[in-house]
C-alpha cells in the first residue's frame, strides 16, 4: 500500500486540509495511480470535433490500462487544475495539437468503476471522467500526431454514427 493516500476529511471549523503540507507527504512522490486503492482518479478526456465533416478524434490505446480499446484524448486532473486546463494539456501532450482552454466546453461527467478482470490482481481501477469538446479547425490547430507511441497506436477521425456501433471503446467512452 502506498505511503501516501489522499483522503480528505472534513475538519470541525470547517475548512479542508492540503495533504501536500502535511509532513507525512513532504519529500514523497505521492502521485496516485488508477490503481491506488481507495482512490477514484479525475480524468479529463476531450471530444475533438472537426467542423466540417463533425468527426471525432479517438486513439487507439496501448498502455496497459485499456489496452487495444479506442478512446478520446485525454487524462488525469493534476492537483489544483481546471478542467479546461486540463483539456488543453492532454491534448497537446498525447496529440500535438495546440487548443485554447477558451475552447473547451464541459459537456457531462461519469463514474467508471471498471471490472476486476481488467485489473490483473490489483485493485480495480476507479475514475470520474469529465467529457469535454473543442470545436477543431485543421486550418487553425493542424494534424494531429502520435506523440506517446508508447500509449497510442495512431489518431483516426471517426463519424459519431461508427463511434455509437464501435464495441472497443474505452470504458469512460462507453459509459457516455
Amino acid at each position: 500500500m502506498p505511503s501516501c493516500i489522499f483522503r480528505v476529511a472534513f475538519v470541525t471549523s470547517g475548512s479542508l486540509p492540503n495533504p501536500l503540507k502535511s509532513k507525512r507527504f513532504r519529500g514523497t512522490s505521492c502521485k496516485p495511480t488508477m490503481t491506488t486503492p481507495g482512490i477514484a482518479r479525475v480524468g479529463v478526456a476531450v471530444f475533438l470535433i472537426q467542423k466540417e465533416t463533425r468527426q471525432i478524434l479517438l486513439g487507439h490505446r496501448l498502455s496497459k490500462h485499456g489496452n487495444n480499446t479506442l478512446g478520446l484524448p485525454g487524462g488525469f486532473l493534476e492537483y489544483q487544475e481546471e478542467f479546461e486546463e486540463c483539456a488543453q494539456r492532454e491534448v497537446w501532450e498525447e496529440t500535438g495539437l495546440r487548443i485554447d482552454q477558451h475552447e473547451v466546453q464541459v459537456l457531462d461527467v461519469i463514474n467508471a468503476v471498471f471490472p476486476k478482470s481488467e485489473s490483473e490482481g490489483r485493485p480495480a481501477p476507479h475514475s470520474v471522467t469529465v467529457f469535454t469538446t473543442v470545436n477543431y479547425d485543421q486550418r487553425k490547430h493542424g494534424d494531429p500526431k502520435v506523440m506517446e507511441p508508447d500509449k497510442c497506436k495512431e489518431w483516426v477521425w471517426i463519424s459519431w454514427e461508427d463511434l455509437c456501433s464501435k464495441e472497443n471503446l474505452f470504458l469512460p467512452l462507453d459509459r457516455f
